[in-house]
């Protein structure tokens, strides 16, 4: 008889509902308050990251794709061509666009609203003009350093022309043409800019003559060619409108264009969104939303899926939570902090730890919980600390679990024996043994912290073996094709007549190279105290299989399935519902292990249902 845990990639959907009414005990501080929306679904997926796509999407523009949908988009050469003052210009552009009147050409020079220096120096002449599909806008952005305001002074005389020379452009017909009827006009101008000359600056000048208004841009350089030295152009005639870009506008970029593209059969026409990136560097938010993007477009909904996500192309992983939430079309992103490697589990964490306890207390329950350790210390927090660093530099080593918990962690050489005398594995299934490595061990120790002492005890005797890959075909149909197996767990059980009546159950639990997979993904949260916690996925496949372990040796896993046909509780899992009748209470044992949090925020009766049973005596079992 075995059992099989399977890891998916981002093509296969994940399904996940928490559920549990388990008599085990659990880690402490499972609180997660932030989160008061429940979510149905728990992803167990990982997926890859690419961080050059994404870089290349930060310093993609949202905006000028906006602009783009909006109307047929001329930009002129001008202004910044990348970075935040970009795209405060263009969201202003864009929200201006969308407050004109249609069928109606209208233009000017547009000022953005000063929020900030740099946004004071930013403005735009534009163009829009009706047309048969949508308008077309010619838009030419301008860096500002002063604005000048003039009045056109009385002039009795036609000549405008200055003593000095200079450039012109975009004045109707040329500037002769043009300057002749607006004498007044240019003579203001001219005048305004003569005393000037020598400090380069951009200018936009503007000049009210009755009442019409006309705006130029005047360039000054610092150059001994005097003929180059000034270049004045002809913006129009017109309003000259402050505009303001929308809130938030700095948080959207390219993959927001993509977000906002989105759309899945039977869903509403609203498109998605991602929030809680505001505070977070472009970089890193254009990350956050390129992974959101990626489950939702695998079909991820109504779920919370923990992410351990690089940023740039040589970033540490980054712990973020998402949300995915169908009513509002709407993924939450709270970030945990930087994933700290490698991952050390911390015993504080571990069932019936004598929190705030005197140096006695806590030397008794150390003594019982590792008798294989001797910390020692002057007071319970050096005493804690020392059994933290002796677990830590003992826990990669195989013999750690033997003396400590009464578990077998075999080589090659004995796993054989084992999968072929006690299992009857033909050679075909054993090939690709191997030896784990000291971060799985480590990872091993830190789901065993996560258990509770009668737990402990029905996990005796049970063997590990690590494997490079399964042989075995899933015999669950449909639903499980094209999924990798990342574990098995074997059981053989006998009828022993010797001291006394017995079954004796044999457990051994085989790991497989998929239960590693590329660290995109953890499982674990924030407690109560702030502090972060995290396990990595093959946590998640260990913790299966002792599920299958526990459900052998004990009453646990009828009393729940009980439970679950009288409550008509869902699987939480895509395995889980492959196979609900033996998957789904090992999924729930490894979910409600190592992060109980979830369970207490979305489905709180039934948290508050297995405390209640992990409070009870010990039943037969």
């Amino acid at each position: 008889m075995y059992s099989l845990y399977r890891m998916t990639s981002i093509h296969w959907r994940a399904i996940l509902i928490g559920t549990l009414a388990a008599i085990f005990s659990v880690a402490s501080n499972p609180l997660r308050a932030d989160e008061p929306i429940r979510v149905h679904w728990y992803e167990t997926r990982g997926i890859t990251p690419d961080p050059q796509a994404e870089l290349d999407w930060s310093k993609a523009s949202y905006w000028i794709a906006r602009l783009q949908n909006q109307v047929e988009l001329t930009v002129f050469n001008g202004g910044p061509q990348v970075g935040p003052d970009r795209d405060a210009l263009l969201s202003a552009v864009s929200r201006w666009v969308s407050s004109t009147k249609p069928g109606e050409r209208t233009g000017g020079v547009l000022v953005l609203d000063g929020q900030g220096e740099s946004r004071q120096k930013m403005a735009a002449r534009v163009d829009l003009q009706p047309a048969a599909e949508k308008p077309r806008l010619e838009l030419e952005p301008l860096s500002i350093d002063e604005r000048i305001d003039l009045n056109a002074r009385d002039q009795s005389t036609p000549e405008w022309r200055p003593q000095y020379a200079f450039m012109h452009s975009g004045f109707p017909s040329g500037i002769e043409a043009y300057c002749e009827p607006n004498a007044a006009v240019c003579s203001t101008l001219f005048a305004a800019l003569g005393p000037i000359l020598t400090k380069p600056a951009s200018r936009l000048i503007t000049i009210a003559s009755g009442s019409d208004r006309f705006a130029f841009h005047a360039l000054t350089r610092d150059t001994q060619d005097e003929s180059k030295r000034l270049t004045v152009r002809y913006l129009g005639a017109g309003v000259v409108t402050t505009v303001a870009p929308p809130e938030g506008f700095e948080e959207k970029d390219g993959i927001d264009v993509r977000l906002e593209s989105f759309r899945a059969r039977g869903e509403p026409d609203a498109p998605w969104q991602v929030t809680g990136t505001r505070n977070l560097p472009r970089e890193e938010r254009t990350a956050v939303k390129y992974a959101a993007l990626s489950y939702l477009e695998s079909g991820t909904r109504n779920a919370h899926a923990d992410i351990a996500w690089p940023v740039g192309t040589l970033g540490k992983p980054m712990l973020y939570a998402l949300r995915f939430l169908p009513d509002n079309k709407t993924v939450t992103a709270q970030t945990l902090g930087p994933m700290q490697l490698p991952l050390r589990c911390d015993l504080r964490r571990t069932p019936g730890f004598p929190r705030n306890a005197a140096l006695g207390p806590t030397a008794d329950w150390l003594r019982h919980r590792y008798p294989a350790i001797h910390p020692s210390g002057r007071t319970s927090e050096e005493l804690i600390a020392n059994a933290q660093e002796l677990i830590d530099a003992k826990a990669g080593d195989p013999a750690w679990f033997r003396d400590n918990y009464r578990l077998a962690v075999l080589g090659p050489r004995r796993a054989d024996i084992r999968l072929a005398e006690v299992h009857e594995l033909p050679a075909e299934q054993r090939g690709g043994l191997k030896r784990f490595t000291t971060e799985e061990l480590h990872t091993l120790e830190c789901v065993l912290e996560a258990m509770g002492d009668r737990l402990l005890a029905r996990m005796r005797d049970t063997v590990l073996i690590r494997q490079a890959a399964s042989e075995v075909g899933s015999p669950f149909g449909e639903l499980a094709k094209q999924v990798v197996l990342a574990g098995h767990t074997f059981t053989r059980t006998q009828e022993v007549s010797e001291p006394s009546p017995h079954r004796q159950v044999h457990s051994t639990i085989v790991i497989y190279d998929a239960a590693a997979p590329p660290a995109t993904r953890f499982i674990g949260g924030r407690d109560n105290d702030g502090s972060v916690y995290a396990y990595a996925p093959m946590a998640q496949v260990m913790a299966h299989e002792f599920g299958h372990v526990i459900a052998s040796r004990a009453s646990l896993g009828d009393q729940f399935y009980k439970w679950v046909a009288e409550s008509d509780t869902e699987p939480f899992t895509r395995y889980a519902a492959s196979n609900p009748q033996t998957e789904f209470f090992p999924e729930a044992f490894a979910l409600y292990l190592l992060d109980p949090g979830w369970i207490q925020v979305n489905y709180p009766d039934l948290f508050v249902r297995a405390r209640a049973y992990a409070s009870r005596p010990p039943d037969h079992w």
